[in-house]
């Protein structure tokens, strides 16, 4: 594992920001604050991995904010939500695109209703929203928008919504806790909005303490629920009507999603050579789904500084994973920090 420092951006230093992966490979960053309530942004920049060089991103049209959501679509850079007034977390409900080849914003329709900490996947020409407060306080809803009609639906869902990940095109796998407290899994359909319970096959365990979804390459999903006596594998393959489970006891895999602090400080995961990838809160953690065998790492343990990059957003190319930003967390340090690394894993 070898890990390179980023320096040199044209922002300034912060958290809660969003940070994507552009189909030309480089990283678009945008947004969040500068002091924890205060400071919000509207700037970002596009950040050349290879070169290791930045880039300003013309002005936005929209207001400063921060836990707000950004995702890849066919059009450019969908940025939506988040806590928009200043002093304030009332979720936002409007957003904008960037297109980073003419370095330029479009405003898109505003959404039934607004979300903060929320997470976002495109499958196809939709987008998927979901897991965020909004005004009426719960996680139960489901905000599709299609990009290419500019138009906003909204579907409920019988659980808190804490994972989801895009499985084959037009089809959205989303998982949290059932009313009985156990995860529920469920399989959303696009295009007819038709929402399908997923039974679980297996041991589902007691209510987890954290949880993540990623799919690979051939569209299964792969979703993780770890707890102090176990981690469980939940494969839900494409079309499946089953989730079934395999259970590796004592193996502390590290799931992105912390339950009993969700929805802040949520992590990601990803699909790589086989193995998942979970980053969170500075920890890189990876697991063989068929052998369980798993490999962890802090950043803060591979960084000469101790840099974590607690609460910025990590974005994966490839075997590098880039995170930059954010606060410390070493030894009682969470002051903010204005820089970053790329840590490559072992092919």
């Amino acid at each position: 594992m070898s890990v390179e420092r980023i320096d040199g951006a044209p922002l300034p230093m912060r958290s809660e920001h969003t940070a994507v992966l552009s189909d030309a490979g480089n990283v678009i960053t945008w947004g969040g604050e500068s002091l924890a309530g205060t400071g919000r942004r509207a700037d970002g920049a596009v950040f050349d991995i290879d070169a290791s060089r930045w880039e300003p991103l013309s002005p936005s049209p929209l207001a400063p904010r921060t836990r707000h959501v950004a995702v890849w679509t066919h059009e450019g850079m969908l940025v939506w939500g988040g806590a928009a007034t200043e002093g304030s977390l009332s979720p936002a409900s409007d957003g904008a695109i960037y297109d980073p080849e003419a370095d330029a914003w479009s405003r898109i329709s505003d959404a039934p209703v607004g979300m903060r900490s929320a997470m976002a996947v495109t499958s196809g020409s939709w987008v998927v929203i979901g897991g965020g407060d909004t005004d009426g306080g719960g996680r139960r809803t489901l905000l599709l928008y299609s990009v290419d009609a500019d138009q906003w639906s909204r579907i409920r869902v019988p659980l808190r919504i804490e994972a989801m990940s895009a499985a084959d095109e037009g089809t959205v796998i989303v998982t949290g806790g059932g009313d009985d407290g156990a995860v529920a899994v469920y399989r959303v359909r696009l295009a007819s909005e038709q929402l399908e319970a997923i039974p679980v096959d297996g041991d589902r365990g007691d209510a987890p303490d954290g949880l993540g979804a990623a799919a690979a390459p051939d569209g299964t999903v792969y979703i993780t629920t770890t707890s102090s006596r176990a981690t469980r594998l939940m494969r839900v393959e494409p079309d499946s009507g089953t989730a079934r489970v395999r259970t590796f006891p004592d193996v502390g895999f590290m799931a992105p999603v912390d339950v009993r602090q969700s929805p802040l400080n949520r992590g990601r995961m990803w699909w790589h050579a086989g193995r998942l990838v979970s980053e969170a809160v500075g920890h890189v953690t990876t697991i063989d789904p068929e052998s369980g065998d798993m490999a962890a790492t802090a950043l803060y343990n591979i960084t000469d500084d101790h840099y974590c990059g607690a609460g910025a957003p990590a974005v994966m190319r490839g075997a590098t994973i880039v995170v930059w930003s954010g606060k410390n967390c070493y030894e009682g340090d969470a002051s903010l920090v204005k820089r970053g690394v790329a840590v490559k894993l072992p092919e």
